[in-house]
């Protein structure tokens, strides 16, 4: 996990290499899985955090790109279906998800607005190890997604850092095989407060 982290940070360095006028910094994400994630697991994890640069190439759009790592568990009692039968036990259930991110913003009022609205979207890829533990058992199985997460949210801009709230959509897309299907999508909610420097 650690190489994807890395991975991460140098392709977002390296585009950020090149801007000019824009915000990067850091968030605290929290996850609210849905849909298949929930069947797996259906608590909401405060453990996430994300990376993110954004340069503007006009007044009200801006390019960049986003990493982070949720952490998601919980622990079960009961049964649960694999793909070649079924377990009964306490279990305890994981989903690592890496997401590596393009994104672009739309953002709203004038730069010096103290209150700064935006619209955006990411498309790039999810890494995603799903793991689940009962007795000295493990299953595991970790795949690439490719996925999309838009995103609506507030800037509060001041002249040294402008504190971000959003909340997106993180969507990836069915591969490869989970623990308990050939293949299975992966989607939470992120809720993500955090700080961003400006880079010019």
């Amino acid at each position: 996990m650690k190489y994807i982290l890395i991975l991460s940070m140098v392709i977002l360095l390296s585009l950020n290499a090149f801007a000019q006028d824009g915000y990067g910094g850091i968030s605290w994400n929290i996850a609210v899985p849905t849909e298949d994630t929930k069947d797996f697991i259906d608590e909401t994890s405060f453990r996430g955090f994300g990376i993110e640069f954004r340069s503007f190439v006009t007044k009200h759009i801006s390019i960049g790109g986003v990493t982070g790592w949720n952490i998601i568990d919980q622990r079960v009692d009961g049964t649960f279906e694999i793909q070649n039968g079924a377990i009964t036990g306490t279990q305890i259930r994981y989903l690592n998800a890496f997401p590596i991110m393009l994104t672009s913003h739309l953002h709203l009022g004038s730069p010096r607005s103290a209150i700064r609205p935006f619209i955006g979207i990411g498309v790039g890829t999810y890494y995603v190890v799903q793991r689940l533990e009962i007795g000295v058992n493990a299953f595991e199985e970790n795949n690439w997604h490719f996925g999309i997460a838009p995103e609506v949210g507030f800037l509060f801009p001041t002249d040294y850092v402008s504190i971000m709230t959003s909340l997106k959509y993180n969507a990836a897309f069915a591969s490869g095989e989970s623990i308990s299907k050939e293949s299975v999508a992966h989607s939470y909610w992120g809720i993500n407060i955090g700080i961003l420097f400006p880079t010019y």
